[in-house]
């Protein structure tokens, strides 16, 4: 009885480190766009089992992914990328050149567009074969030779940066940036245009203003009670009262080069006292 108890006892010792290594490795690796091989697959897998990774249909790996089972869990001795580059990007207006066409790409692979007839690009069109897909190393566009974006003026203070050279066209995707040509302007709009696909500027071409405000242009029933200057600053107020109504007070603010408010005495003849406000 005690020699049956002693054999059963040093049966249970062996299977210990044995079903230790079971439950480390019984989770298998996380390896993206990959599955274990078939050679290598099994129920359940022992300390020193090596298991070998192949890439899922479509994709392929610049090495082989291999993992040892110990008893810490499974181990990587060589790790591999599965990527696809089956998959070739989108260009409008634009095919494969002939001679970077093939069946499979390999990582490292270039690939090269070219423009449909009737259609150019500034820039050469091309992509390279990474381990996340086709990555793009020159990124131009294929655009319309007969559709234009109209030329912005060159009056009004702007000052324009990326015009073609020569008054050369504006193709879609052109980008201009625009400025005033002085700091005493601001500029009204938006600072960047793009021409669009349709030739038309995805914004309105801004304009630029004068900052400052010359003295207003007051009827003759007016009297300023503010200091009276030749010009005037963005934010700053002139005040006065009507010579029929010196009661009232209105305040006019110079706003990016005109003023804001009633301008004229008149205005109020026709407006019923209660309905003004007055803007001290």
């Amino acid at each position: 009885m005690k020699l049956q108890l002693i054999l059963l006892l040093l049966q249970l010792l062996e299977n210990v480190p044995l079903s230790l290594s079971i439950k480390a490795c019984s989770e298998l690796p996380n390896v993206p766009f990959a599955r274990v091989s078939e050679v290598d697959r099994k129920a359940e897998y022992q300390e020193g089992d090596v298991i070998h990774f192949n890439c899922e249909e479509g994709y392929t790996s610049d090495h082989t992914s291999t993992f040892v089972c110990t008893s810490d869990g499974w181990i990587s001795t060589r790790l591999g990328t599965c990527f696809s580059c089956s998959e070739l990007p989108d260009i409008p207006h634009a095919s494969v050149s002939e001679d970077t066409r093939k069946d499979v790409y390999q990582q490292g692979d270039m690939l090269r567009f070219t423009c449909d007839p009737g259609f150019r690009s500034d820039l050469p069109i091309t992509y390279v074969c990474g381990s996340e897909g086709w990555v793009s190393i020159r990124k131009g566009s294929c655009y319309s030779t007969t559709i234009r974006c109209e030329q912005p003026p060159s009056h009004g203070g702007l000052r324009i940066k990326g015009l073609p050279r020569n008054n050369g066209p504006i193709p879609p995707d052109h980008v201009l940036t625009f400025s005033c040509d002085s700091p005493d302007k601001v500029l009204i709009g938006s600072s960047v245009l793009i021409c669009g696909r349709e030739g038309q500027w995805n914004n309105p071409i801004p304009t630029c203003t004068g900052t400052k405000c010359l003295t207003p242009d007051l009827d003759g029933n007016a009297q300023v009670t503010t200091e009276q200057k030749t010009s005037y600053n963005i934010g700053d107020r002139v005040t006065y009262t009507c010579k029929n109504d010196n009661r009232r007070s209105v305040t006019i603010t110079c706003d990016r080069g005109s003023w804001t408010g009633i301008q004229s005495c008149n205005a109020f003849n026709s407006t019923p006292r209660t309905s003004v406000t007055c803007c001290n």
